[in-house]
Formats: structure tokens, sequence, C-alpha cells
């Protein structure tokens, strides 16, 4: 009859132990440190600089707001709606356009508030529909 000796397996030592863990945080903080990144890059490359897309805004108590935020965001905005948002509110040139490119909406902000010419362009299969409007103080003025 065969007696079996059972060994203990080995134990990796405290330098392997340490070398793993270095490893480890090594490999996790370049995983934050890549979903950190992309969370401040906008949705496309095709993006011009110093610009966000309107996706990466949320819009909380009609303020715009970057993700987890709690200021509202400053800065130039491109997307289906185009332009610049001061303290969150539409401020300057605007421009909109519908997901089928079916109509654009062009005029100018401030503050939040439509002012002076506004443009809407209606592209219809057979029709093309151009209506002009002018708004003062967010109230459209027809004369």
């Amino acid at each position: 009859m065969k007696t079996h000796v059972f060994r203990p397996l080995a134990t990796p030592s405290k330098f392997a132990k340490l070398n793993c863990m270095r490893k480890l945080t090594a490999t996790l903080c370049m995983t934050i440190a890549i979903l950190l990144e992309s969370l401040g890059m906008s949705a496309s490359a095709d993006s011009p600089k110093d610009t966000i897309a309107l996706t990466d805004l949320i819009q909380r108590n009609d303020l715009f707001y970057r993700f987890l935020s709690p200021t509202p965001y400053t800065g130039k905005v491109w997307g289906k709606k185009t332009g610049y948002l001061k303290n969150g509110r539409w401020d300057g040139d605007y421009v909109e356009v519908s997901e089928t490119k079916g109509f654009t909406l062009r005029g100018s902000y401030r503050n939040g508030v439509r002012i002076g010419k506004w443009k809407f362009l209606i592209v219809g299969q057979t029709t093309k529909l151009h209506i002009s409007a002018k708004y003062e103080n967010g109230v459209i003025n027809i004369n």
C-alpha cells in the first residue's frame, strides 16, 4: 500500500502579492482615467473645437448642465440645436434642424428669450415654405 503525502500549495511570496496589487491598482486607475476622460469628451469627432455636443448636456428647470455639474453650462453647443449657452440659457445666434432635416429654425436669443428676426424653413417633398417672424422680449410681433 502506497502512502500519499499531501503537501500544502505554495503560497505566493510577499513580493509576488505586492507586484500583483500594483498591476491591479494601475489597471484600475487607467480604467477610471479613461472613463472620466470620455465623460468630458463630446459624442463625435466631427465637433468643432471648444464646443460640447447637446447630447452631452442635461436640462433641469429650463437650464442646461454638464452631467453631474451643479452649475449651469456656459459655452458653445452643437448638434440638432447649435448656438451658445450662457449660464445654462441660450444666448446669441441659434440654429435648430430637425432629425429628418424637414425644417430649419434660425434666430437669436438673449438670456434665454427669443429676440429679433427668426426664420423658419419647412421643406416638403414638393415645396419649400419660408416663414419669418419678429420677436420682442420672447413675444412674437405680427404686423
